[in-house]
Formats: C-alpha cells, sequence, structure tokens
C-alpha cells in the first residue's frame, strides 16, 4: 500500500495519461475508425523497418500503409466537423513525428502545420485546457 501512495505522489503523469490499454479509448478507434487503423497499421511498419534495416528508408509496405493513411484522412477531413475527432489529432500527430523519424522535414513541418490548423478550428487553448491527455500528447 505504501508503495502505491509513493507512486502515484510521484508520477504526475497518471493525471494526464490512461495507462490502462484496454479500456484506453485509442484502441477501440482500432474498430471503428479506418484512418486511425491506417496509421496504427503504418506505424507498426515503420517501426518494423526502423528496427531491421540499417538505413532510414521506408520500406514499400510502410509507403503503401502512409499513402493510405494520407488517403483516408484527407477524405475524413472533407467531412464537416471531422478536425473534432480526437483520433484525427492523434493520426495528424504520428504522421509528424514518423517524418521527423525517417528524415523528412518538410512533410513534418506540412503535418504541424495541419495539426496547429485542426486544434485552432476546434478552440485553440481553450479547446487543449478541456482535454489534458490529448494537450499533453500534442506538447510531448
Amino acid at each position: 500500500m505504501t508503495s502505491n501512495a509513493a507512486h502515484f505522489s510521484i508520477s504526475p503523469l497518471e493525471l494526464c495519461v490512461d495507462f490502462d490499454f484496454v479500456q484506453n479509448a485509442e484502441f477501440g478507434r482500432l474498430f471503428y475508425d479506418s484512418t486511425f487503423l491506417s496509421a496504427a497499421l503504418f506505424t507498426s511498419s515503420a517501426i518494423n523497418d526502423l528496427a531491421t534495416s540499417s538505413r532510414r528508408q521506408p520500406s514499400g509496405e510502410t509507403l503503401f500503409y502512409l499513402r493510405r493513411t494520407l488517403s483516408t484522412l484527407h477524405g475524413k477531413l472533407d467531412r464537416k466537423d471531422a478536425h473534432r475527432a480526437n483520433s484525427t489529432i492523434l493520426v495528424i500527430i504520428t504522421l509528424a513525428l514518423l517524418s521527423i523519424v525517417f528524415g523528412d522535414l518538410e512533410a513534418a513541418s506540412a503535418h504541424i502545420a495541419g495539426l496547429h490548423r485542426v486544434v485552432e478550428l476546434c478552440g485553440g487553448l481553450k479547446f487543449l485546457r478541456q482535454k489534458a491527455k490529448l494537450h499533453y500528447k500534442i506538447e510531448r
């Protein structure tokens, strides 16, 4: 019991991050959000590329999932209020981070600009203050 109390007093991340994967909202998105699923497959393939290749180039499979993610994201953004879905923001964050990892700073800059625009459409800092976990993910 004492170690649990010490853990929670030392780790403020528990207030911002939901560590329970089974109940995590992002896990559920895999089943009903094709853009989020494509981004998850893209991320998985990209991590595999980075772990198994000495060069930092995405494989054909990774590029396939990237194209599918971008295509479904563009289709999603054409719908009214699509920018309000947390999954949209999480996919854009994923695209920006992996662009940086693969050294494509031009793409990363475009994704970050898109993320900024989406957050502004949602209400800017006022919106982020209401969603602590999402705010934390964007800030890191």
